[in-house]
């Protein structure tokens, strides 16, 4: 289960994801406990550099590029822990988890792609309930925007080398 964030900063939204830092941007992996988000952030780690491993904050920056961090790092108050400066990270692609027998890609049209990151927005504790029509309504306008501006993609895995080669296929040259 996700940590329980009861107070975030307005302008932030968060997302129930695993995420690495690729040299296209940070792949954030979603879908519910148990999918395999942390699995296939360790199976990548050899390449990517993990950057959350629960809980990815997201924001847009004055230029219009959604960037993203450790999410961890940006609910207030702190939690008896250091804080630090915004990583302004660049957000690369927003990927749906399942399991699979062998690597498949399906990119998603947008208004697919935001039911996947509702369902990631609420599975973080403190963002579910209770909320209030504003708060929603916020949330849903940031899905949606996030859904048009950032590719998405289903991503079948299995716990094979061919899946982290398949993931580095798509995201390792830049541009």
């Amino acid at each position: 289960m996700s940590p329980h964030f009861p107070q975030t900063k307005p302008d932030r939204l968060f997302l129930h994801a695993s995420s690495v830092i690729s040299p296209k941007g940070v792949l954030l992996f979603m879908g519910p406990s148990g999918t395999g988000k942390s699995t296939i952030m360790r199976m990548l780690a050899d390449n990517y550099e993990p950057l959350a491993d629960d809980v990815t904050c997201l924001w847009k920056s004055v230029s219009g590029d959604w960037h993203c961090d450790d999410g961890r790092f940006h609910f207030a108050p702190f939690p008896k822990q250091e804080t630090r400066p915004d990583r302004h990270l660049r957000l690369g692609g927003l990927i749906k988890i399942y399991q699979g027998s062998h690597p498949e890609w399906i990119r998603l049209k947008p208004h697919q792609a935001c039911d996947h990151l509702l369902n990631a927005y609420f599975e973080v504790a403190g963002q579910n309930t209770p909320y209030n029509s504003i708060q929603a309504l916020l949330a849903f306008r940031k899905v949606a925007d996030l859904a048009r501006h950032v590719p998405v993609w289903t991503f079948f895995f299995s716990l094979t080398l061919d899946s982290a080669l398949s993931v580095r296929k798509l995201f390792d040259n830049k541009g």
